[in-house]
């Protein structure tokens, strides 16, 4: 909510709050719904020179704020001289990109004798993130290959929130050591998928790609770098160690025999899972159980609240729902 010269300020799709104009639409809350709704601005105020503090949550994000302003906490708005750590408050879902390499993916699942409902994993996720896509990417055989119909039967059996990404199988001629020739197949699609993560990188809080080829491993650590969460699905038979040491990931098919041995319900499933693996600073991110907090939002851990400086401070104020999305936390747009 408070202006700030660095990067570590209020920045909303990169504009500083003193930079809003009347007219301009942002994110807000609709309590009523659970939905984050785009809400115009009625008015920028300054508000004169104040005490700004510093807000963590539990995913690492924060918010510049003053000791009155409030946020929305499972009872009610708080003001910040009322919040205390440990406090849940009202933010956005992270937002989650989905990435899938079809090869790792195809022999894993064969091995490990799974198939993947995309539509059900991508509605599992979206109950603890907001998934902004699923990115799929295959290789295509060429027509007069004998693995053209089951590949074209395969992808287009896939779900219509899939998007698919296709590149040609390339052939190469081999010479045996017989001096016959034979005919090597090429479809790897590690650049192709690593060139999209980093191309939709600036919209997205976390990234998960199915696959477990340790080429990943460069990528997982660009991302690191980004400052963004970053994830791996695979299978056991089938991650490699880079991964598998390396950082958070899920074995699909050990989750599927936990689960079935457990009986576990959808709320201890892959979203859950992931969610405590992206996010463990403390405890995992709450599920959204309060009203008006169940569908765009979520409930998060305050870590800390520490003073900053004296500074000069702005409040937009926002027409209908009163409230709008700092740096993902959910603000009210005028203290109260």
């Amino acid at each position: 909510e408070e202006d700030e010269a660095d990067e570590e300020g209020y920045i909303y799709d990169e504009v500083m709050i003193k930079d809003i104009e009347a007219g301009d639409e942002i994110r807000s809350l609709d309590e009523k719904t659970g939905k984050l709704v785009w809400s115009r601005v009625k008015q920028l105020a300054y508000m004169g020179v104040k005490q700004t503090y510093r807000i963590v949550i539990e995913d690492g994000r924060s918010i510049r704020t003053t000791a009155n302003h409030p946020y929305l906490t499972e009872n009610g708005w708080k003001k910040v001289s009322e919040l205390k750590e440990g406090a849940n408050i009202a933010v956005a879902k992270p937002r989650l990109g989905i990435f899938v390499d079809d090869a790792n993916m195809f022999y894993g699942r064969r091995k490990a004798g799974m198939r993947i409902d995309y539509s059900q994993l991508k509605s599992q996720l979206n109950r603890e993130f907001e998934v902004q896509f699923v990115n799929y990417h295959i290789v295509m055989p060429a027509k007069w290959d004998k693995s053209y119909a089951a590949s074209i039967s395969y992808r287009d059996a896939l779900p219509a929130s899939v998007s698919i990404y296709e590149k040609a199988m390339k052939y190469i001629k081999a010479e045996n050591p017989d001096g016959t020739q034979s005919m090597e197949r090429k479809g790897d699609i590690d650049m192709e998928l690593a060139i999209d993560v980093l191309r939709n990188l600036g919209n997205l809080d976390a990234v998960l790609i199915l696959a477990g080829d340790s080429d990943y491993a460069v990528l997982r650590d660009e991302v690191l770098c980004k400052g963004k969460k970053i994830a791996f699905a695979s299978f056991n038979q089938t991650i490699s160690w880079e991964i598998r040491r390396g950082g958070p990931h899920i074995l699909l098919d050990v989750l599927a025999r936990k689960n079935a041995e457990k009986r576990q319900t959808p709320s201890t499933g892959l979203g859950v899972l992931l969610r405590s693996l992206l996010y463990s600073g403390g405890s995992a991110l709450s599920s959204s159980q309060g009203a008006g907090v169940d569908n765009d939002a979520m409930w998060a851990r305050v870590l800390s609240i520490t003073p900053v400086a004296e500074e000069d401070v702005y409040d937009v104020e926002i027409e209908g729902t009163h409230n709008f999305i700092g740096n993902d936390i959910v603000a009210h747009n005028t203290a109260i």
